[in-house]
């Protein structure tokens, strides 16, 4: 079986990396005479909050379980799944802001709202394994947490890629 710790301990080293590329796309694919767009600026933000978070909350259940006797899982789910409700609020706050602006709203693709369902699906397992709902899977609960949280910032830094090739290959045919 696979130690908990010690997968958490290499998700938060792929949290680095990801946070990392995003910092390269950002400096790189950037051009200094136009700021961010406001979608460019929503998906740096939402891909830093997701990846260094996954850093961090990676080490959570490492540090309680250092500190006290008792199982770190659930102390450590109730913080995951506090994080993950502020990651939410930022995400949603920043769209309605968005709507706000002339350059305005994008539209959510249906992968997008799969990806809104299925993190609050993770959200709930989150709340359940703090409540004690999942005792014996708590771990797993977490581990995956992680997981989606380092998901979500792939499909962020993909989308960052992909608009800087599009806007790149459309400079070039034009």
């Amino acid at each position: 079986m696979v130690d908990p710790f010690s997968a958490l301990e290499s998700l938060a080293e792929i949290g680095i990396a990801i946070t990392g590329f995003a910092g390269l796309v950002a400096a790189i694919g950037h051009r200094r005479d136009e700021p961010l767009s406001l979608l460019e600026r929503s998906n740096l933000r939402a891909l830093l909050l997701w990846s260094l978070g996954a850093t961090f909350l990676a080490y959570v259940p490492v540090v309680l379980a250092i500190h006290t006797s008792d199982e770190p899982w659930r102390a450590s789910l109730a913080v995951f799944a506090a994080f993950h409700s502020f990651v939410y609020y930022e995400v949603f706050r920043g769209r309605r802001d968005a709507r706000r602006r002339p350059e305005g709203d994008v539209a959510l693709t249906t992968f997008s709202r799969f990806l809104i369902v299925f993190g609050f699906v993770v959200l709930g397992f989150e709340v359940a394994a703090a409540a004690g709902a999942f005792a014996s899977s708590a771990a797993t609960v977490y581990v995956v947490a992680v997981l989606w949280f380092l998901f979500l910032a792939v499909t962020r830094f993909a989308t960052l890629v992909a608009g800087h090739l599009r806007v790149d290959g459309e400079e070039e045919a034009g």
